[in-house]
């Protein structure tokens, strides 16, 4: 199985900036404009079934996250292409290339550092929250992405994501197996979340 970690320590897989500016020091990585930016991973995934995680500081209400899967590495503004999770003050949705919204909910993450985490498995994609399941959301593509490049970022301002956030890795991308649709992730934890998902489960 193929990984990618970033500890955003410098010593990570190489990336690059596809929008806006990402900067990484010490355990923390930093959109350093008011744009945002967007950072791909383009080495070590060799399927299209994969699971992407970051932990971001939701400190600044501000924010809107970006956590990117199945991407090929360009922008089509405002957007990435590929499958991604967009977070803005609790809204939280999945995107396909740049525009199409796949599913849309309302999920209270609170104020703290959260983990963040995209799934795709044969054209259904899943989101997690702080590896919990029932907080997040499921979408079915019938014609399923099959580039793999990953990644993160913020939209439109700046935003800090952390390595420290709980598990000692910043941002990580793995290829996964198993039957489309079943969790692989497992059910602990817990943090508090509204009802309002709609769209397709």
């Amino acid at each position: 199985m193929s990984t990618i970690t970033d500890l955003f320590d410098g010593a990570g897989p190489a990336s690059t900036d596809v929008a806006g500016t990402v900067a990484t020091t010490g355990d923390e990585a930093t959109s350093s404009s008011g744009f945002g930016g967007i950072q791909m991973y383009d080495t070590g995934l060799t399927t299209a079934d994969q699971r992407v995680s970051c932990w971001f500081d939701l400190s600044n209400t501000g924010d809107e996250q970006v956590l990117v899967a199945c991407g090929d590495g360009t922008y089509s503004y405002p957007w990435p292409n590929g499958y991604f999770i967009h977070h803005n003050a609790g809204n939280i949705e999945i995107f396909k290339n740049g525009g199409t919204a796949l599913d849309t909910a309302f999920v209270s993450l609170g104020s703290g550092v959260v983990k963040f985490t995209l799934e795709v498995i044969g054209g259904v994609i899943k989101t997690y929250f702080n590896d919990v399941e029932e907080t997040g959301l499921t979408a079915t593509d019938g014609s399923p992405l099959t580039t793999k490049k990953v990644g993160f970022g913020w939209s439109f301002i700046t935003g800090t994501a952390r390595a420290d956030g709980g598990s000692g890795t910043g941002f990580y991308a793995e290829d996964v197996g198993g039957a489309a649709g079943q969790p692989t992730i497992k059910r602990f934890g817990g943090i508090p979340f509204a009802t309002g998902r709609k769209g397709q489960w």
